[in-house]
């Protein structure tokens, strides 16, 4: 049986809202037809505690989101503080003006996402540890962790994805050239440190670079603590080279993996992705902006799903991966480093100052780009020149069947 309700939401908005009712068991799933974010769902869930409603991968998306937040000097080093206590010294802070801003390419909504949870039941209770935070210029590092523990029956690891810094950046593109990276090796030791102090029951997870960390601690973390943890998410985050997945340590999690990305996902469909579950969540983001999980539309207590991503993924997808793969060592330690240095030639440490200063940007880019000697010019011009090669292969692929194609 359906029945409309209406009322006014924690902003003074009137929502209506489509509930569900199931008399054999009495249980009750109300939606809202514009429930389009984090936030939407907080409003609707949030007077109902885990005890009640078990986390679910809506809570999971909570958490990682609010991973972006600073909350260093918040959370005590060697204890725990409740997430509205927490949330009273964020917003009275001193620093809150630099706190609040995530930068160009965080949405500002994840400030209100805390505000929000910090008045709900289910959310305002749960406490906070273990806060890690690693900018390093020299290693090329950026880490961040923050783990929610619900009283002594669970606690969820959130590993921070790539911020505004040019240094995190840079460290994502790494990935295609390295093994492992500074931050990967963090968050294992991170994972097997809050396993050894934590609760029972661990959950795992992270969006965009934090999502490969949450794959990647679960999978190198000590055998016990893998035995602790119930569920791995990995929220739209890039994957790893093909030998990464047959060492052991991944097949001891793999099942407890769940991979979720936009129907237009870009991030989460580099390099390798051998899970047995992954899931296309409906994004109501144009292009890149499918990345912003605030676009991933939600209906009860999940995610509202399409049967895979669609045709542009995948285009990219078989396009960047394909070239990666064609490129040797060599030519992906150049191209990225090449690209960086330039970038780094600006003097601008984060995207907002791009995005703030365009036009002295791309003077500053033109300015650096000059500086590169001629061999490395042409090894990056090559490279370029490969990418174009797949993505022309690709597309005619795409336009014309095999037997269209002029046979050699």
């Amino acid at each position: 049986m359906f029945m409309n309700y209406q009322f006014r939401d924690i902003f003074g908005d009137m929502v209506t809202y489509k509930c569900f009712f199931n008399h054999a068991n009495g249980s009750r799933l109300c939606y809202n037809n514009n429930m389009s974010n984090l936030i939407d769902y907080v409003a609707w869930r949030g007077d109902i505690d885990f005890d009640y409603d078990p986390l679910n991968e809506i809570d999971s998306m909570i958490f990682c989101q609010l991973s972006y937040l600073d909350f260093g000097g918040l959370v005590p080093e060697d204890g725990r503080i409740s997430l509205e206590n927490c949330s009273k010294l964020f917003f009275e802070s001193s620093d809150f003006e630099k706190r609040k801003n995530l930068g160009a390419l965080i949405n500002p909504l994840t400030v209100d996402l805390f505000r929000v949870c910090a008045s709900s039941r289910r959310f305002s209770s749960l406490s906070l540890s273990n806060f890690r935070n690693i900018m390093n210029e020299k290693t090329e590092e950026q880490f961040s962790a923050i783990s929610f523990s619900f009283g002594c029956k669970w606690t969820y690891a959130a590993f921070r994805g790539t911020d505004d810094t040019l240094v995190g950046w840079k460290e994502d593109f790494n990935l295609a050239f390295m093994d492992s990276l500074p931050s990967q090796k963090d968050a294992a030791l991170y994972l097997d440190e809050t396993a050894e102090s934590s609760n029972p029951v661990l959950y795992v997870g992270g969006h965009s670079k934090g999502g490969n960390l949450a794959v990647y601690a679960a999978s190198k973390c000590s055998r016990k603590n893998q035995d602790k943890i119930s569920l791995v998410f990995s929220n739209d985050g890039p994957g790893f080279q093909k030998k990464f997945f047959e060492e052991s340590g991944f097949m001891n999690v793999s099942s407890k993996i769940r991979s979720i990305v936009p129907e237009f996902s870009v991030v989460g469909m580099l390099f390798g992705h051998d899970y047995e579950n992954t899931h296309s969540v409906k994004s109501d983001g144009e292009g890149l902006m499918q990345h912003d999980a605030f676009n991933w539309n939600i209906l009860g207590t999940h995610f509202v799903y399409v049967d895979d991503v669609n045709k542009e993924s995948k285009f990219v997808s078989k396009t960047v991966n394909g070239w990666f793969l064609e490129l040797d060592y060599d030519q992906r330690y150049v191209f990225v480093e090449t690209i960086f240095s330039v970038l780094r030639g600006t003097n601008f440490k984060t995207a907002l100052e791009f995005s703030e200063n365009p036009f002295e940007s791309f003077l500053k880019i033109v300015q650096s780009s000059s500086k590169i000697d001629r061999e490395t010019s042409d090894k990056v011009t090559n490279a370029i020149k490969l990418l174009g090669q797949h993505a022309f292969r690709n597309i005619r692929d795409r336009i014309f069947t095999p037997e269209q194609l002029p046979q050699n």
